[in-house]
């Protein structure tokens, strides 16, 4: 993706400040997504408010005023193109390796002089956020001493960075990293405000310290998470940061979550964590996962409607060869071939032709006699009008499973808006 027609001004020294730069984690979960959305959301104001406050425009325009061993703070936020563009790569990364140069002593120097700028607090907690992202990188230990209050604040930007710190610290002690920790929990640090008592802070550390211990000493990281309040469980392995997940140590993970978790979440988190495997190797690799965990008829289930989804936007002309696609199903969940058939064909109706993928599904039910095919289609939501979804409906052969899709047909949204579309 084109990073000028992506990011907005703002959010282009971000991002640059926190994700470029060597031996950067890859981030996928939906955490960060929901960062990026709040820089971008903030860069919208700030754009704003320095089109209303003609004074900013003219301090980013002072003479440079170099600190920290050569860095210009004001250049480096001002750092923008001002018609809505990326800013000049060249001198971002430029300055980006300027920050890398710098020692630990003198990147805490440079947030001093940060706290001393006359800048809107915005850009100071750009430029905070920048420094602190390469402190973490340089010395994870004493970013996290000197930067443990900030975790109480539920500051988002700071506390993915201090998670950043943190996991880099338990690669290279985890004894020491653990007992910090554990320290922190003791003294309150990852107490929740909210009502159901979740800890966003706690779930991102202790995943990130989980995925470390499942390959070094599986008993510790069962015991840790049977410490975590059941109904937040699920969440270190969906939300937090687990990631990466670590080649042999698959049938560990499942076994954890086959063991922690209630019985109605264990299949989804499954599914959830083998998107790192589809990610990594494809379809190949999802069935090299089954076969390792040893999955249960359920558990094949959800991992291969997951596998199917992530195919259908990752390469969508593969996940329209339906005969080669059924054909996998048949080999990775056999007791739920036309189920999972039909909701394949329900998703093919986003890009293409409705009737086509209904015949289709129509063909299946009549070859195996099944009506799972239809039922899988039709709870798939495709995109037919209210017309041909009902028409649709009334071929279920079973009359009883042809009222409970009723019952559920009229719940679905799209029902509505199918309606409203023929009237």
């Amino acid at each position: 993706m084109n990073p000028a027609v992506f990011l907005p001004p703002a959010a282009a020294l971000l991002v640059v400040a926190l994700w470029i730069g060597p031996q950067r984690a890859e981030i996928r979960d939906i955490e960060h997504r929901n960062e990026v959305l709040r820089s971008r959301i903030d860069s919208a104001h700030l754009a704003r408010s320095e089109e209303s406050d003609p004074s900013l425009a003219a301090k980013l325009k002072q003479k440079e005023t170099a600190g920290s061993e050569g860095i210009d703070w004001i250049k480096f936020a001002g750092m923008q193109d001002r018609r809505g563009g990326m800013a000049d790569m060249r001198a971002m990364l430029k300055m980006q390796e300027s920050l890398f140069a710098l020692s630990a002593d003198e990147l805490l120097a440079g947030l001093e002089e940060i706290a001393a700028l006359d800048l809107p607090d915005r850009k100071k907690d750009q430029l905070v956020q920048a420094v602190i992202g390469v402190l973490a990188q340089k010395d994870p230990e004493l970013t996290l001493d000197r930067f443990a209050d900030r975790l109480r604040d539920g500051d988002g930007g700071m506390n993915w960075q201090l998670a950043e710190a943190f996991n880099r610290w338990i690669d290279k002690d985890s004894a020491a990293a653990t007992a910090w920790m554990d320290r922190q929990i003791e003294a309150g640090t990852f107490e929740s405000k909210s009502l159901d008592g979740r800890s966003d802070n706690r779930r991102n550390f202790e995943a990130a310290l989980l995925n470390h211990l499942i390959s070094t000493d599986p008993a510790a990281a069962a015991a840790r998470l049977a410490a975590i309040p059941e109904e937040q469980r699920e969440s270190v392995f969906t939300q937090g940061r687990f990631s990466q997940l670590k080649p042999g140590t698959e049938k560990v993970v499942a076994g954890l979550i086959r063991d922690s978790l209630p019985e109605d979440q264990q299949a989804g988190t499954l599914a959830g964590i083998s998107g790192q495997i589809f990610h990594r190797s494809g379809l190949e690799g999802t069935g090299d996962f089954l076969r390792e965990i040893d999955a249960t008829p359920g558990e094949r289930s959800a991992i291969v409607n997951a596998a199917l989804n992530m195919q259908l936007n990752r390469d969508p002309e593969a996940a329209a060869d339906i005969e080669a696609t059924r054909a996998w199903i048949e080999k990775q969940a056999p007791d739920n071939v036309e189920r999972l058939t039909g909701e394949q064909l329900g998703r093919l109706t986003r890009s293409h032709d409705f009737s086509e993928m209904a015949a289709k599904a129509l063909e299946y039910q009549q070859a195996s006699g099944s009506d799972d095919v239809l039922v899988g289609f039709i709870e798939s939501r495709p995109s037919g009008s209210y017309e041909e979804m009902t028409e649709l409906t009334e071929k279920i052969a079973d009359p009883e499973l042809r009222e409970k899709v009723n019952s559920q047909f009229s719940k679905i949204p799209n029902r509505t808006q199918a309606i409203e579309t023929t009237r």
